[in-house]
């Protein structure tokens, strides 16, 4: 091989080098601004669905933080969003949620890249410039259901120690019946001697009655409610 044809080929390389590094700057600035266009335009969207779905509130929190309330329908997005981790939490008041949260991950920048250069290299639009592939998180749910927490009753009456049928006391009507403890709230006795609380949760409560120109036995009782109705919490009023 003569020397001029070394010389040609070394001009040749020479070229072919600078082109190729032209060609790769150039790909490599396309990229870049395609890649940040799309991080900064993905979405997160989803539905709640079960008991008293429509407004409920999702919290967004992590790379950024944000707050919506699910449609009538249940449905709730959270546009313009970069790259990175995020955490969704549901709430109403009222209801529970499954699952409690939800983390997810949003890395679109290097399918972005990797598109580009393809797109780049081949001359054409083989990876789709507008990132769509990966700029939405859709499916992310949850389900609502209704807090059905079971309540129990304390009842019971108030007998007077006069003479009723068989020798027996009779119910004292109007006698104040306060409930303290884990829940709290007072009645009345009705013309019967009767009384009720409705509506307790488990847990530890006392019974007082009073009324005026009465003692009674006990002065109070201590019951604790566990998954069952107490009844016969009875009391015996007299006069002094």
């Amino acid at each position: 091989m003569n020397t001029k044809t070394l010389n040609q080929n070394a001009k040749f390389l020479k070229l072919f080098l600078s082109s190729a590094v032209i060609i790769g700057i150039a790909v490599l600035a396309g990229c870049g601004l395609n890649s940040n266009q799309a991080n900064s335009n993905q979405t997160i969207s989803g539905t709640v669905s079960g008991a008293s779905s429509q407004g409920a509130t999702i919290a967004l929190s992590g790379a950024s933080t944000a707050t919506v309330k699910t449609d009538a329908n249940g449905n709730y997005t959270f546009s313009g969003l970069a790259n990175g981790t995020y955490n969704l939490t549901p709430g109403k008041s009222g209801c529970t949620f499954s699952p409690v949260n939800i983390t997810v991950t949003m890395n679109c920048g290097n399918m972005m890249t990797n598109n580009r250069m393809t797109n780049s290299m081949m001359g054409g639009q083989q990876g789709g410039d507008s990132g769509s592939s990966c700029s939405n998180m859709m499916g992310v749910n949850f389900t609502a259901t209704a807090n059905t927490d079971t309540t129990y009753s304390i009842s019971g009456m108030v007998i007077s120690s006069g003479t009723g049928m068989s020798g027996m006391g009779k119910g004292l009507t109007s006698v104040t019946v306060t409930l303290t403890g884990a829940g709290s709230g007072s009645t009345t006795t009705t013309a019967m001697g009767m009384y009720t609380f409705r509506g307790l949760t488990n847990g530890s409560y006392t019974i007082t009655p009073a009324k005026s120109g009465y003692t009674f036995t006990p002065i109070s009782s201590a019951q604790t409610l566990s998954s069952t109705d107490i009844i016969g919490v009875n009391f015996t009023a007299t006069t002094p």
